[in-house]
């Protein structure tokens, strides 16, 4: 199933910090999108707490696309999307799509506080393209 990029994105929110979007962007993106991982650990402060994610290319600065959205996707939870799964109950199919040296942004929206007391939301996204 084609090759990782990377752990593009390792974004975190701990109790107290609020639910502002982050965002990561990543350079040069060459391959066509087969599957995307978003790993989302477990808070125990806030169990209605749910994750939004958006990829886009920003490549043209004047007109940016938004090309998969990943909503309210649930905590303690490894999501996976394919683009040409048949078998795999896959949380959802995602477009293959071809990217020639694009430049993506991955935003990453809590839909609420983390809650209790320490605790630490991670969301780690991960592209493979071939």
């Amino acid at each position: 199933m084609g090759r990782c990029i990377r752990n593009v994105a390792e974004l975190d929110w701990v109790t107290g910090e609020g639910n502002t979007a982050q965002t990561t962007d990543i350079k040069r993106v060459t391959g066509n999108l087969r599957k995307v991982e978003i790993k989302i650990s477990a808070v125990t402060g806030n169990e209605d707490l749910t994750a939004t994610v958006v990829i886009s290319d920003i490549s043209d600065t004047d007109f940016v696309t938004t090309l998969e959205t990943f909503s309210a996707l649930a905590h303690s939870t490894l999501h996976i999307f394919n683009s040409r799964s048949k078998e795999y109950d896959a949380d959802k199919e995602i477009d293959e799509t071809y990217f020639d040296l694009n430049d993506l942004r991955i935003t990453v929206t809590p839909n609420e506080d983390v809650g209790g007391t320490l605790q630490t939301l991670t969301v780690n996204v991960r592209l493979y393209l071939d």
